[in-house]
């Protein structure tokens, strides 16, 4: 039996009664009684979701747990019932509750009728009616929760008060500076095609990684707010944070907004610094040669004169072109390279108004341009291309390029060379790469994302793969010279087959070789999963002259809000962000590797 307490009486109800009870009208004074009868938070979740008995009006008598009504935020809060009110009931406890011109306050037991409805497939209560304040001071002991979380248990917790019980490790900062959204995991995520092979594996890892991911919001809707709202005191280059770093004393409320699970935090989270920026890479020996590859996000000019502002793929304004160009400038210096392949500059030839050739002007040192013939390489916006100081190595024979096949479009042409240094040695050949990006527009058939972790257009970079073998083996051939490095942005992450390809003929992947299975390399971030996209590949010829490979982690860990763009931001706001070392120079990391001259055979 259950007591039900209307007009100051006690009331003996079968339990079978008031279940049904809850969801009929009921009189006006049986609904403002504090203590009397209403829907339990959990009952609304009973069929799976509030929206099978979208429509229906509820009394609710719960705790607010997080008040979300302020102009910038959701325009309403979160209610919860109590911790005494049917204990033996875990799960589904609370919900967001949509009232914009409802002033609230945490820990008030609040009575009220509202309508059960979505918003952008969110459940919540909305029409609010509120009948009664019953208390004051009322606290909800936040749920202590682990990741990896499955769905049914993420559903379980949903619009609940939860604390996570061990820190986490951010694991993505695209959103930062936008949405004021973290990506949080219990470690860092990884591309499921960086350490699982194609199919069943890779979307086992998949899945496995959802559960582990969690987004740490701001309990704001505003885009682009300022300050940017995490690390705590605001994102600054002196209070800054990376993928890597840790969060303490994560709570909040358990959310599913927009699509995606969020914790909105009702408490100041604390932020661990733990992934250090790294320093330059010193400076090689005279016997040695370093040879770096880097992407630097869509290089262009403008018409070289300061106007042509916004450009068709890189800066907006000239005042973001001299924030990248200062950027580049000072993560080519901190590379300390000989050669250095280049991806995704303007492709507007290789005269002296050219970009790469201002690049290698405005570049400390003697950087001289590696021209092929011709003034562009092939039909796409952007090209690859070489830059080597000339003061340490000299180019032998003529550049050479591919524009047949898979390089006829999609895939860009890539760009060969053969350097000798200076002082002594053998030639050995370097090989600029681009392959055609995972981006789907016009993929059918075979290049279709087939659902196997590779994406789009994977068979056109398996036939780039393939064909760069076939090519680099007539260069070979031709000049008696079989000693060739391949660097660059090939769109695949380490498991995928156009590397593997790459591997299959003998080529040995730089990176990989020196990075330790604990801690595996990166060199891009995508939805908050990490992986390799760039890479270094010597030939069976060159790669025991290689003592040392790496990728320099500059820009992939570091929040987008320091890269060079600033598009939405206020100028203010820019200068206050802006750095012009080398971090966030670009969205790809650079790889590098150091080669002993004297053990080139």
């Amino acid at each position: 039996m259950s007591n039900l307490r209307t007009a100051g009486m006690l009331v003996a109800i079968p339990v079978f009664f008031l279940l049904a009870f809850h969801f009929w009208p009921m009189p006006a004074s049986a609904e403002g009684a504090c203590g009397g009868p209403a829907t339990p938070i959990f009952q609304l979740w009973e069929a799976g979701s509030p929206s099978d008995i979208e429509g229906k009006r509820v009394t609710v008598e719960a705790v607010v747990t997080a008040d979300f009504s302020d102009e910038h935020s959701f325009g309403g809060f979160y209610a919860q019932m109590p911790d005494q009110t049917a204990p033996d009931v875990i799960a589904n406890r609370g919900i967001f509750v949509y009232a914009p011109d409802q002033s609230v306050a945490e820990g008030q037991l609040l009575r009220f009728t509202g309508e059960v409805s979505q918003f952008r497939g969110m459940d919540q209560l909305s029409r609010i009616r509120l009948k009664a304040v019953c208390a004051e001071g009322q606290s909800v002991k936040p749920r202590e929760i682990e990741l990896p979380l499955d769905q049914a248990e993420r559903r379980a917790m949903q619009g609940m008060l939860v604390t996570l019980a061990a820190p986490a490790v951010v694991t993505g900062t695209w959103s930062l500076a936008r949405y004021g959204v973290i990506k949080l995991a219990d470690q860092r995520l990884y591309r499921p095609t960086q350490l699982e092979a194609p199919g069943e594996g890779a979307q086992t890892r998949a899945r496995e990684n959802a559960e582990r991911l969690l987004r740490l919001d701001d309990a704001s809707r505003r885009q682009f707010p300022e300050p940017v709202p995490w690390p705590s005191g605001g994102l600054s280059p002196d209070n800054r944070l990376r993928a890597g770093d840790q969060v303490h004393e994560v709570t909040g409320v358990l959310e599913h907004r927009y699509g995606e699970w969020r914790l909105q935090p009702v408490l100041e989270p604390r932020f661990e610094r733990l992934n250090r920026r790294p320093d330059s890479l010193p400076s090689v020996s005279e016997n040695e040669l370093r040879i770096g590859g880097f992407n630097v996000e869509n290089y262009f000019i403008g018409d070289g004169e300061g106007g042509g502002f916004p450009t068709e793929r890189g800066a907006s304004t000239l005042e973001a072109f001299e924030r990248q160009e200062a950027k580049l400038l000072n993560a080519m210096a901190g590379l300390n390279a000989d050669i250095i392949g280049l991806i995704e500059i303007e492709n507007n030839g290789f005269d002296d108004d050219s970009a790469i050739a201002r690049l290698a002007s405005e570049a400390e040192g003697n950087w001289q341009v590696v021209r092929p013939d011709g003034q562009r390489l092939g039909s796409d916006a952007i090209k690859v291309g070489l830059l080597y100081d000339a003061d340490r190595v000299e180019t032998v024979g003529s550049a050479r390029t591919l524009t047949r096949g898979p390089f006829a479009w999609g895939n860009r042409q890539p760009l060969a060379q053969r350097f000798r240094y200076r002082e002594a040695g053998p030639s050995f050949r370097v090989v600029v790469n681009h392959f055609k990006s995972k981006i789907c527009g016009g993929a059918e058939g075979v290049n279709a994302d087939q659902g196997d972790g590779q994406g789009c257009w994977n068979a056109h970079r398996v036939e780039a793969s393939e064909a760069l073998i076939e090519w680099i083996a007539r260069l070979e051939a031709e000049t008696g010279n079989d000693r060739t490095l391949l660097i660059g942005d090939y769109n695949a992450y380490a498991r995928e087959d156009p590397i593997q390809a790459l591997e299959a003929a003998g080529y040995r992947n730089l990176v990989a070789r020196f990075s330790q299975d604990s801690d595996p390399a990166h060199s891009f971030i995508f939805k908050g999963e990490s992986g390799t996209l760039d890479y270094a590949f010597a030939s069976p010829a060159l790669h025991s002259a290689v003592r040392e490979a790496g990728i320099w982690a500059i820009n992939a860990d570091e929040p987008a809000a320091f890269g060079y763009q600033g598009q939405h931001r206020s100028k203010r706001v820019n200068e206050r962000l802006f750095t012009p070392g080398p971090w966030r120079s670009s969205d790809h990391d650079p790889v590098w590797l150091t080669i002993d001259v004297s053990g080139i055979n």
